[in-house]
C-alpha cells in the first residue's frame, strides 16, 4: 500500500495525460425534463426562423446565403438575468436534436500559455464529433470579451477571443451565446450572429402564463386561473416566480398549512421588494 508521501507526491506531480484524456472524459450534457418556454411572438418568430435556417440548410447554401452568414448558425441570446435564456438554450438544442453542451471559462481555462486556445479548439472538435452537438455559451461576455476594452490582460484575452471567433464562424452546428452585459461582447461577433434576439422582462401577458406554467401540477394550491390577473400585475420575471412560488411551498410545509393564492401574493411582493430594495441600492452606491 502506498504510503502518505507516495500519495502526495502523485497528487502533486499527476501523470502526463490525465489531464486530459479529454476526449474519452468529454460527455454531452443530458437534455432530460426540458421545459417549453414562454415567449413573446417576437422571440417565438426569431426562434422559429433560427430552425428554418438549420434544418434547410441545403437550400440555404444553393441560394447563396451562406457567404451572408457561413455553415454554422449561431445566435445571441441578451436580456437580464432571470429571463429564461438558459430555458431558451436547452429548448432550442432539443428541438435540434444533436445533444447539448455548455461552455464557459471554467471548462478551457488554463494557467499555460496557449493553453485555453488549445482547450477551446479541443472542445469545438470534441462536439463535432458528437453530430456537430448543439453549444450553449452562457456568460458569454466573461469569455467573449471585446478585444478593444481596458484594463484587461491582453495577451490572455486576445487568444482566447481570436480562437473562440474562429470555432464560432467554421462551425457546422448550432451555437447559443447568451448574455445580460452585450455592450462587453466583441464587435466582431455581431458578422456571425445569424439572428441576436432580445429576451426581455416578460409583459403582463406572458407574466399570466408563466404563472401557469411555473406551479407545478403536483403543488396542492387550489386556484381559478383567472385569480393569476392581479398578481401578474407585480413586475417579476420567470426566476422571480420560481423563487415565489419555492417559498411559499417551503413556508406552507414548515407551518402544516394549506397554500392559497392569497400566501403566493404575498411571496410576490417580496420578491418585488427584493428587486425594489437592489435597485435603490445601486442608486445609492
Amino acid at each position: 500500500m502506498a504510503n502518505i508521501d507516495e500519495l502526495l507526491a502523485t497528487l502533486a506531480n499527476p501523470k502526463e495525460g490525465t489531464e486530459g484524456d479529454k476526449e474519452s472524459q468529454f460527455e454531452l450534457d443530458p437534455l432530460d425534463r426540458v421545459k417549453t418556454p414562454v415567449l413573446s411572438k417576437a422571440v417565438r418568430a426569431d426562434l422559429d426562423d433560427v430552425l428554418i435556417q438549420f434544418n434547410n440548410k441545403s437550400k440555404y447554401r444553393s441560394w447563396g446565403l451562406n457567404y451572408i452568414r457561413k455553415q454554422g448558425t449561431a445566435i445571441l441570446l441578451k436580456g437580464p438575468p432571470g429571463t429564461g435564456k438558459t430555458t431558451i438554450a436547452r429548448w432550442l438544442a432539443h428541438r435540434v436534436g444533436k445533444g447539448f453542451k455548455m461552455l464557459n471559462i471554467g471548462h478551457v481555462g488554463s494557467g499555460d500559455a496557449g493553453g485555453t486556445e488549445k482547450h477551446i479548439n479541443q472542445f469545438f472538435a470534441d462536439c463535432a464529433k458528437r453530430r456537430n452537438a448543439t453549444i450553449f455559451i452562457d456568460e458569454a461576455d466573461s469569455i467573449l470579451l471585446s478585444r478593444k476594452l481596458e484594463g484587461i490582460e491582453l495577451s490572455f484575452q486576445l487568444g482566447t477571443t481570436n480562437t473562440l471567433l474562429s470555432n464560432i464562424s467554421d462551425y457546422r452546428g448550432l451555437i447559443i451565446c447568451a448574455t445580460n452585459l452585450e455592450e462587453m461582447l466583441d464587435e466582431a461577433l455581431d458578422q456571425r450572429f445569424l439572428k441576436i434576439i432580445d429576451v426581455g422582462q416578460p409583459d403582463y401577458a406572458m407574466r399570466c402564463a408563466l404563472w401557469r406554467a411555473k406551479i407545478p401540477t403536483q403543488f396542492p394550491l387550489q386556484y381559478d386561473k383567472r385569480q393569476f390577473a392581479d398578481i401578474a400585475k407585480l413586475e417579476l420575471n420567470g426566476r422571480q416566480i420560481e423563487s415565489a412560488i419555492l417559498n411559499l411551498g417551503l413556508r406552507c410545509i414548515s407551518k402544516t398549512i394549506k397554500p392559497t393564492i392569497e400566501l403566493l401574493y404575498q411571496e410576490a411582493k417580496r420578491e418585488l421588494s427584493k428587486v425594489i430594495n437592489h435597485v435603490r441600492s445601486i442608486r445609492t452606491r
